[in-house]
């Protein structure tokens, strides 16, 4: 019977051979992930909310990518939500540096969740609406299928396998879909930065680490490129034309 620490070291081999196995996708996702992490170089004034929602984000895209190179696509995609929702507060704390907003000091405690969430959301959709509507994608499709428990996810750990139960606990081999799901994150991350970086134009507060200005646009030109290799797999067109039918 396996242990913890056997599931450690598993997981552990895994992250060290993602590279192999998964190739540029891989690649292209941890870049994108330690871009987004280094962003800020030099805070100009007062950003604390900003900084403390961006260390959350930067957590929640690392822990995503992990899981899912460890194969564990539920948790990478709920980390990634997380993520998301961290990035629409950290866009919105850029250029309302107020804590009162989220922080009620007469009662001691901040505001309700729901209250500030809301808005954040409806500030991002009408200031910035390419990068509010890339991330309500993502969120959305994250919620239909895994952010709550349904049998639909059980098939990345349940199968019967010559009449016997195989209930594992990493998910099964898919190299297919985890190079979707790396591309995703991958995307994810680069509409963050871009949209951090635009709203700081307007309304500064940081200097930026110089590398992550001059990666991100080759980051970004490569995430594109990789695209058309994925939708021309014969795994994808093949679920193409099934939808189709």
């Amino acid at each position: 019977m396996p242990t913890l620490f056997d599931f450690a070291r598993d997981e552990l081999t895994m992250t060290l051979d993602a590279s192999n196995r998964y190739g540029e996708y891989f690649e292209l996702a941890a870049e994108a992930s330690i871009n987004f992490s280094n962003l800020v170089h030099i805070n100009t004034v007062g950003i604390e909310v900003f900084l403390r929602f961006h260390t959350q984000a930067k957590k929640h895209h690392t822990l995503s990518l992990l899981s899912t190179v460890r194969q564990h696509r539920v948790q990478a995609k709920q980390c990634l939500r997380v993520f998301i929702e961290s990035i629409a507060h950290m866009a919105y704390a850029l250029e309302h540096k107020d804590e009162a907003l989220y922080f009620d000091r007469a009662k001691g405690m901040p505001e309700a969740q729901s209250k500030v969430s809301n808005r954040a959301y409806k500030w991002l959709e009408q200031n910035y609406a390419d990068a509010s509507k890339a991330l309500k994608e993502v969120k959305g499709e994250i919620n239909a299928q895994t952010a709550h428990a349904n049998l639909a996810t059980s098939v990345h750990n349940f199968s019967v396998q010559d009449r016997s139960l195989h209930m594992p606990f990493f998910d099964l081999d898919d190299d297919d879909r985890a190079k979707v799901d790396l591309w995703q994150c991958a995307k994810v991350a680069l509409v963050a930065t871009d949209l951090i970086m635009t709203v700081r134009e307007t309304s500064g507060g940081f200097i930026p680490q110089e590398v992550v200005r001059d990666r991100h646009p080759v980051l970004a030109q490569t995430c594109d490129a990789l695209l058309p290799k994925l939708i021309a797999t014969t795994r994808f067109k093949a679920a193409a034309d099934a939808l189709n039918e």
